[in-house]
């Protein structure tokens, strides 16, 4: 085990004693342990145990029921998120604020239930990490914490922005088939574009080309029109806005999965 290993190994102990449950991470941020964050403990023998198997030299903690806490990251190469911190300071705080090593903070909470892993849907650069998410914690590495306010509970402004995002509209009569009920076509548009609403950021892209080749596939077989499909690619874009694709992203995307049902 190297010195920086070392060093991270002593502050996951202190941060297990008071209630943190840790895990060995790479300098990269990925996890040294082959499950991640399901790895993660809190009693000092067990992490002694899993950094003597799998060292690593940042200090992960398990966000969500796993630590009683979940976060706010805030990613400094957004514009938009730096923005939103500014307009939105006073009322996030009091909290823990830490710097991350990238320039960004991490805005501690307790946990509360509801509380997930969501990128850019508060607003773009700004991500929660709760059930089923990690944070690295950046003091461990030498990283200052700039607010000490204490972790208190999720605002309760905060939590209704993390609801579920509810699909755009849809007019029906836009949707007009050439016969028939038009029920099962508003049900399998709107499934599209809930899927697409509540995208995470590992899936955005993916999850847009999707959508995509659905209007697609539906245009083709004649269950929207040409003013239908239309209406359903300016609200897949809407949702690609804001689920934090940038538009050019978007386009090429969207134009791909038109490319794929054209070939």
């Amino acid at each position: 085990m190297n010195r920086d290993a070392a060093r991270a190994l002593i502050a996951a102990c202190t941060l297990g004693s008071m209630g943190f449950a840790c895990f060995p991470c790479r300098g990269d941020k990925t996890p040294a342990t082959p499950h991640g964050f399901k790895q993660a403990v809190k009693e000092r023998e067990a992490i002694e145990d899993l950094w003597r198997r799998h060292p690593g030299e940042l200090v992960g903690v398990a966000t969500g029921e796993m630590s009683g806490v979940s976060a706010l990251d805030i990613d400094k190469k957004h514009r938009e998120a730096w923005q939103w911190w500014a307009e939105h300071r006073d009322r996030l705080l009091p909290a823990r604020v830490q710097r991350t090593r990238s320039g960004g903070l991490h805005v501690l909470y307790r946990h509360r239930a509801g509380v997930a892993n969501t990128a850019s849907k508060i607003a773009r650069g700004v991500d929660t990490r709760g059930t089923g998410g990690y944070i690295i914690w950046w003091p461990a590495a030498g990283f200052p914490v700039l607010e000490d306010g204490g972790i208190h509970p999720w605002p309760e402004w905060l939590m209704t922005l993390l609801q579920p995002a509810p699909a755009p509209a849809i007019s029906q009569r836009a949707l007009a088939v050439r016969d028939g009920d038009l029920r099962p076509t508003l049900h399998r548009a709107g499934g599209v574009l809930r899927t697409l609403a509540n995208a995470t950021e590992g899936d955005r892209n993916k999850l847009l080309y999707w959508a995509a080749c659905r209007v697609c596939d539906m245009y083709q077989t004649n269950e929207l029109d040409r003013p239908a499909a239309t209406q359903m690619l300016e609200l897949l874009r809407e949702g690609a806005a804001r689920i934090g694709l940038g538009q050019r992203e978007a386009e090429r995307t969207i134009a791909s999965a038109f490319q794929r049902g054209a070939a």
